[in-house]
């Protein structure tokens, strides 16, 4: 199998296991695949004379989202850093190309879902192992596992699930190997209980809704299984005095927590209502929020307008950020460039016959993030942003894949 590889796929093959393996542990060991990767892309092109076979459709998008984000840059408050920041973008992508071009046998797919299954085993244990052990890494009673924050966590276990679950279902995995992967499953649901994610928590059931909508065959077990998560829910806020107090804030608008959050937003409308068309430029809403636009009532602030970056950086809620940021066109950037993947993917899920389809998986990643993404920002984080972009090329090549089966 290996063996029948060129050295080109090879090296790029042993990329995509590293990034798998980096994406719930270690941000250095995803950035060091993404550099090896691009050395390998370019001695290819130049020593074959020839450019990657890229997918027009995809490439066409992502120029676009480049282009309109690029012109938003030219009017940013500070152009040099919205220019640094969208090319940090740029390059993010590369994931998901690399996993576009390389993979391409379904013994390939087995390794990386089984990689990026441990990767996220591992995550997981050192999560539990934290809320077990009563640490508090500076966010109270919540697991960070080997992540900045807890929501950051939080988006990782909501991509995580529906992939291990999903995956678990594939003919090419092995009994046992279909066992550690609901295992898996199981433990990132516990993670991110234990991330004390509200938001997270929220977009679970979310996304648990949608896929009862969408998936006919197994509704009535998915209902079965997510009432039994619900229960087991109950059970744990009415042993845990910290979970009961996280679920009473939920619907508590004086929480501190959501009245900063709902005053953030009301102060992402201001910015968008004085740059409706441009915006204040791509990474720029620390700056503005907390030197100029931070309302009278906001108690969590920068220590000085001086230093805005030990404030708030994003108004916890992802179209806000794009809209402030980027006006229209940023907000347009953000929905042509996540709807056509969309589209991609439901084009998928239409073509496959198989009870487990890539297609839905994928559009269950892209729901769990997106509906996160209402009450936090997590679609501008690095890592966050590294594992979808290799999950999303991933799915796409296995669905090119099953395509030619056929």
């Amino acid at each position: 199998m290996w063996k029948e590889l060129n050295i080109y796929d090879r090296w790029m093959f042993g990329v995509l296991l590293l990034l798998a393996a980096s994406t719930n542990t270690s941000t250095g060991g995803a950035s060091i695949g993404i550099g090896l990767g691009t050395i390998v892309l370019v001695v290819q092109c130049i020593r074959q004379r020839r450019l990657p076979r890229i997918d027009k459709g995809i490439g066409r998008v992502i120029l676009v989202y480049v282009a309109l984000w690029g012109i938003s840059s030219v009017f940013s408050l500070d152009p040099r850093h919205s220019f640094r920041q969208l090319w940090s973008e740029a390059y993010r992508f590369l994931p998901l190309l690399f996993a576009m071009l390389c993979v391409k046998e379904r013994w390939q797919l087995r390794w990386l879902w089984l990689v990026f299954a441990l990767s996220v085993f591992v995550d997981d244990a050192k999560a539990v192992w934290q809320y077990a052990t009563f640490q508090d890494l500076g966010w109270g009673h919540r697991a960070t596992g080997f992540n900045h924050s807890p929501t950051f966590l939080a988006s990782h276990m909501l991509m995580a699930i529906p992939v291990l679950v999903f995956v678990a279902g594939r003919e090419y995995m092995k009994p046992m190997e279909r066992k550690f992967l609901l295992v898996g499953a199981v433990l990132s649901f516990l993670a991110l209980i234990f991330s004390g994610t509200r938001g997270g928590w929220l977009a679970f059931l979310g996304t648990a809704a949608v896929y009862a909508i969408c998936d006919r065959t197994y509704r009535r077990k998915a209902i079965l299984v997510f009432s039994s998560l619900l229960l087991a829910l109950c059970l744990a806020a009415a042993c845990s005095t910290s979970f009961q107090t996280r679920l009473v804030t939920m619907t508590d608008p004086s929480y501190q927590s959501n009245s900063e959050r709902l005053l953030m937003w009301q102060s992402a409308a201001e910015i968008i209502r004085d740059y409706p068309v441009t915006g204040i430029g791509m990474d720029e809403f620390g700056f503005a929020y907390n030197t100029k636009y931070i309302s009278p009532l906001a108690k969590e602030r920068a220590k000085s307008p001086e230093q805005y970056w030990t404030g708030h950086g994003h108004p916890h809620n992802n179209l806000l950020k794009m809209f402030s940021e980027g006006g229209i066109l940023g907000l347009s950037a953000f929905l042509i460039l996540h709807g056509y993947f969309l589209w991609r993917f439901l084009r998928l899920w239409r073509k496959e016959c198989h009870p487990f389809p890539y297609g839905l998986m994928a559009i269950l990643v892209l729901a769990a993030l997106q509906l996160e993404g209402l009450t936090d920002t997590n679609m501008n984080q690095v890592p966050i942003m590294r594992e979808y972009w290799l999950l999303a090329g991933t799915v796409l090549a296995a669905g090119k894949m099953e395509e030619g089966t056929r």
